[in-house]
């Protein structure tokens, strides 16, 4: 949601000040960004189309900085006057995320949510002892 307020605050003083912002890619954009600031090594399947669509393995730092770049470029040389998709929201989202995160996880005095093993469940059994 910040980076779909930004972008509409950014656009208050220009002449697209009348465009309806719908959607949510502004926020999953920043979901992304997140992901990377928290885990930039991990390794993300990726479908390649080569004759089929193959799946293959690369680190999230490329793939996430492949698509950022493209949104960037897209944003910049996309046609103003047609309205469509509005990669500058993706580019301030993925920014704002990865900001957002750095900044509450920065320095080591936080650590990141981990996700807890669950408890066992009431009546089962222990294993051995």
């Amino acid at each position: 949601m910040l980076a779909t307020y930004g972008y509409a605050l950014a656009q208050l003083h220009t002449a697209d000040a009348y465009r309806t912002l719908i959607g949510a890619s502004g926020a999953i954009a920043g979901v992304l960004g997140a992901y990377l600031r928290l885990h930039p090594r991990a390794r993300v399947t990726s479908l390649v189309p080569l004759l089929l669509f193959l799946p293959l393995r690369f680190p999230a730092w490329l793939v996430l900085g492949l698509w950022f770049a493209a949104q960037w470029w897209w944003a910049h040389s996309a046609d103003d006057s047609v309205p469509g998709v509005a990669y500058l929201v993706h580019v301030i989202g993925f920014a704002a995320g990865f900001l957002c995160t750095w900044a509450l996880y920065r320095g080591g005095r936080g650590a990141p949510p981990v996700v807890a093993a669950s408890a066992p469940r009431r009546g089962a059994d222990p294993g051995p002892a």
